[in-house]
């Protein structure tokens, strides 16, 4: 299972499994014009990371979203996994699992 830190570069891909989870949400909100356009934000935002994952590193089947602020209860940096979404094509397939154990390292 590939797992990797997305980069301006992987904007579409982003934008496209966020838009997934929008959906399987039965959301019509953000546009896809507004997803795009927040994902090109938070991309270049150093306190967040967008992990992609997939046994295909092309074409990813799933991402986490990471926001990284200052943690009060620990005097020290924290990590806050603020999304999750596997394509459903891709369930039960260790993408989920992949993307959770990538996050708990970071």
């Amino acid at each position: 299972m590939n797992v990797r830190v997305a980069t301006e570069a992987d904007a579409d891909h982003v934008a496209r499994l966020m838009a997934a989870f929008r959906d399987w949400w039965g959301r019509d909100e953000p546009t896809d014009d507004q997803l795009a356009a927040g994902v090109a934000r938070l991309l270049v935002d150093p306190n967040t990371e967008f992990l992609l994952a997939g046994s295909d590193a092309a074409r990813p089947a799933g991402l986490c979203q990471l926001r990284y602020r200052y943690g009060l209860w620990y005097d020290a940096p924290d990590c806050w996994l603020e999304d999750i979404y596997v394509d459903e094509r891709a369930q039960r397939a260790g993408v989920g699992r992949a993307l959770v154990d990538a996050a708990l390292e970071a």
